[in-house]
């Protein structure tokens, strides 16, 4: 072939065998893209979820019964609390028990089941969720901070809220483009304020809602219809001085300012939980046997109690609560309630039967 000939041989070849091996590399990077794509958005299927310490166990619903259909072995090793998240049809944002390596905030994705946690150094004490943010609030001696995130954490915007005193943010909702933030202030004089401040989205300070109250604390609050629903939980203090338990739930209108006090019939209201014109409220469990909870129609004042006397007796492990459309879900770390809504007929499933121990949480798909 001579120099020139077999120099154009080896050209088209190593031409040939370029183009194969480049071929051959968009193949295995399409394979590697899809498979991640893939187990990024794998849809599972299941009614209920429970995760528990090693694993996320998946349930169908099938002639008035949970069927175990799935199990998704955990790596991680932290938790989840039992209050302060926010429920959403297709996530679900929480805090978890991870404390300084990661902050407390995750979101679990309600399609996948992936959990992701925020990554950075900020631990929110309160947090809520409006118009695709979330908004929280982390504490200072004489502060406390207003941060917005979008829904993958990532910090959009933050301010620092200056206020004399010892402060504390219990919690926080955004309604109808105002921000609201229910705290105590202490002042230099040791005066205890139970405070409402409202804020703009650009976190000035429009309102501070004084509701005249020191004898004890208001933990939680719930907007709805223009009117703010707030747990007074303590009055004063026992022999003991352990706090008193208040049976109160307070209305604030938001239109008129006047207040109107609900008498419930158990004392130490914690969290509220909304379910149409009905409030799930929470007694504080340290204080209140058989974990006792009241379902509170805002129409008419009527009350339902929900309690679970099969307990152990001082037993202080509070269930994670959670709703769909017919049922109450009360998980404890060794048995699922389950309560339909109109009769409330009970359902008592023993996680033992599916090999479940220590469970934390349960993830209702797309039935919000």
């Amino acid at each position: 072939l001579g120099w020139t000939g077999l120099c154009a041989v080896i050209s088209i070849k190593g031409n040939f065998v370029m183009k194969n091996f480049i071929r051959l590399l968009y193949i295995v990077i399409a394979i590697v893209v899809m498979g991640g794509c893939s187990e990024k958005n794998t849809r599972e299927e299941y009614d209920i979820s429970i995760i528990s310490k090693n694993k996320i166990s998946l349930f169908k619903q099938e002639n008035g019964c949970i069927k175990l259909k799935k199990e998704i072995k955990r790596s991680e090793n932290y938790g989840f609390l039992k209050e302060d998240y926010y429920n959403l049809k297709d996530k679900l944002f929480l805090k978890t028990t991870v404390v300084g390596k990661d902050a407390l905030l995750a979101k679990i994705d309600k399609e996948s089941l992936n959990i992701k946690l925020k990554d950075d150094n900020s631990e929110p004490y309160t947090f809520t969720h409006y118009k695709n943010k979330i908004y929280a609030t982390t504490l200072f001696a004489n502060s406390f901070n207003i941060i917005e995130y979008d829904e993958n954490f990532k910090e959009v915007n933050k301010k620092e809220i200056n206020k004399e005193g010892v402060n504390v943010t219990n919690d926080i909702q955004v309604y109808k483009d105002n921000i609201y933030i229910l705290g105590g202030n202490i002042d230099k004089n040791n005066q205890l304020r139970n405070l409402i401040w409202k804020f703009d989205m650009s976190y000035n300070l429009v309102e501070e809602i004084d509701l005249n109250y020191s004898q004890g604390a208001y933990m939680r609050f719930y907007i709805k219809d223009d009117v703010i629903y707030l747990s007074q939980n303590s009055q004063g203090l026992t022999e003991k001085n352990e706090p008193k338990g208040s049976n109160k739930l307070l209305k604030y209108d938001l239109n008129t300012k006047n207040t109107e006090f609900i008498t419930l019939n158990y004392a130490y209201p914690l969290n509220i939980y909304p379910d149409g014109d009905n409030l799930i409220i929470e007694h504080y469990s340290l204080y209140v046997p058989n974990y006792t909870w009241t379902i509170l129609d805002t129409k008419n004042n009527k009350q339902k109690i929900i309690y679970f006397n099969d307990r152990p007796k001082n037993e202080d492990k509070p269930p994670f609560f959670n709703q769909d459309k017919m049922n109450y879900y009360f998980l404890f770390y060794d048995k699922l309630y389950v309560y339909d809504k109109k009769t409330l007929e009970e359902k008592i499933y023993n996680l033992s039967d599916f090999n479940i121990t220590d469970a934390y949480i349960s993830v209702i798909k797309n039935d919000v």
